[in-house]
């Protein structure tokens, strides 16, 4: 029980949810994403146990900026996920390849 209360975010609501923000404001940035807009989200959460934060992130980047900042998430030791991800090809950019071209 004492390595998941270590990985948690502090019992304070407010605290918990101005940190989990500049943690992923500093990773989207330290990934070399930029950042426009993050917005506090409802979350369904019935359980007494916990109490869910979600945030909504739009910014911009090139795809190994997203890759990056995907891997940073998911390694770190932290209870989240992400429930959906929307990637978007700026206009009059060529498509991504999905194999490499002989």
């Amino acid at each position: 029980m004492e390595a998941w209360q270590q990985r948690a975010l502090p019992a304070n609501f407010d605290k918990a949810l101005s940190l989990y923000k500049a943690w992923l404001l500093a990773k989207a940035k330290d990934s070399g994403l930029a950042v426009t807009d993050i917005t506090l989200q409802p979350t369904t959460n019935n359980n007494a146990a916990f109490k869910a934060i979600a945030y909504q992130i739009t910014g911009s980047g090139s795809l190994s900026s997203v890759v990056s900042m995907l891997f940073e998430f998911y390694r770190s030791p932290q209870l989240h996920q992400i429930n959906h991800l929307t990637l978007t090809r700026p206009p009059g950019r060529r498509p991504v390849d999905r194999y490499p071209r002989s």
